[in-house]
């Protein structure tokens, strides 16, 4: 079981990462190409240039005059969720970023002139940052990159690049990456008690309630629930939405209050499920998103915050999953597409696992 964990967490690191990028410069134009994996969906990747080595994190601002900056060549839309067809790097970012020798001058953050026995150069230091971020309304940053390029330039006879080095920006030791789970059960309505019997036999038309919270190593660093961002059932072509957007599905099928859930113990959801789930034997699938946060404060609505800064600061968005086994013992009434009214011979029992955050901060 603690394999399937360290697994299953490997799994969430891969499927947010983000390789050094490969750079090419023509001239004054530069392009970064970052691979990245075909679970990453386009419009997930953004960048910024900022005019310092310390980048983002140590008093960098972002960069107004001397750097052309254009969009992005995002990956292709999609995104992989099958586990046997994931692939690590199978998806490139593009960064396309130039540098305008009429202003780069008046930019003293990122420009120095030298002057080295009446041979006249200068240095351009920049920090590029690629992040990866939540798709939805309220976006977090999940994972990102940053690389530090410094240019070596000789102006003896004209503008030209003498020598070109990008350099990773690694993380101080005291933001390292650091996990935590989030564990998922069947739980009593309005409380964070597990059900005294998870296999017992629900009918059709009973509530499945569901409580995730952060285990204990991640409640003893403080970690409390933000939000549960997305949540769905499925069962190969049935799928029922029960929060879209951080707030219930509008098919009035699942109760969840995203104000209880906010800085709270614990996040809880109800869903009541289409009677089509129940026309034979297997297992029903809920998959979603969930964000927690240190302490009770919550980042402000819309404002993008990543996932790797200070713990007082730091929110974290992770996917977790869990699966309802159903035993249909006729085959009659259970087709119909409601969730009113019982199935007779109805059976589900609930198989809820431990679920997984990474926090990368």
């Amino acid at each position: 079981m603690a394999q399937e964990k360290d697994r299953d967490l490997a799994s969430l690191a891969e499927k947010w990462s983000i390789a050094d990028p490969v750079f090419t410069n023509v001239g004054m134009d530069f392009t970064f190409d970052y691979s990245v994996s075909n679970f990453v969906d386009a419009g997930q990747a953004y960048y910024e240039v900022y005019d310092s080595s310390g980048c983002s994190g140590e008093g960098g601002n972002v960069v107004a005059t001397g750097i052309i900056t254009s969009d992005l060549i995002d990956v292709a839309a999609g995104s992989e969720t099958n586990p046997a067809s994931f692939d690590i790097d199978a998806k490139t970012v593009r960064v396309p970023i130039g540098i305008d020798d009429n202003s780069i001058a008046g930019n003293a953050a990122i420009y120095t002139e030298t002057d080295i026995d009446g041979i006249i150069g200068a240095t351009i230091v920049y920090c590029v940052r690629l992040g990866l971020k939540t798709l939805g309304d309220s976006p977090l940053e999940v994972n990102f990159l940053e690389s530090v390029v410094t240019l070596t330039v000789d102006l003896s006879s004209g503008f030209t690049i003498d020598d070109i080095n990008v350099q990773p920006k690694y993380l101080p030791a005291n933001i390292a990456t650091q996990t935590y789970t989030v564990e998922g059960y069947m739980c009593v309505p309005g409380s964070d008690a597990a059900v005294a019997d998870a296999t017992a036999a629900l009918s059709q038309g009973s509530f499945i309630t569901v409580c995730i919270k952060p285990d204990a190593a991640g409640i003893a660093d403080g970690i409390k629930m933000r939000s549960v961002d997305s949540f769905e059932w499925t069962r190969e072509l049935i799928t029922q939405a029960a929060v879209e957007s951080g707030i219930a599905a509008d098919n009035l099928l699942t109760i969840y209050d995203p104000t209880v859930c906010a800085a709270g113990d614990y996040c809880q959801l109800s869903s009541i499920l289409f009677a089509a789930f129940y026309a034979t034997a297997g297992q029903v699938r809920g998959y979603g998103v969930a964000s927690v946060q240190f302490g009770a404060r919550r980042l402000a609505a819309g404002g993008l915050r990543s996932l790797q800064q200070a713990e007082e600061e730091a929110a974290v968005t992770s996917e977790f999953d869990l699966s309802v086994e159903i035993k249909a013992e006729d085959d009659g009434p259970g087709a119909y597409q409601t969730a009113s009214g019982a199935s007779m011979g109805t059976m589900l029992s609930a198989i809820l696992g431990a679920v997984s955050v990474v926090a990368l901060l």
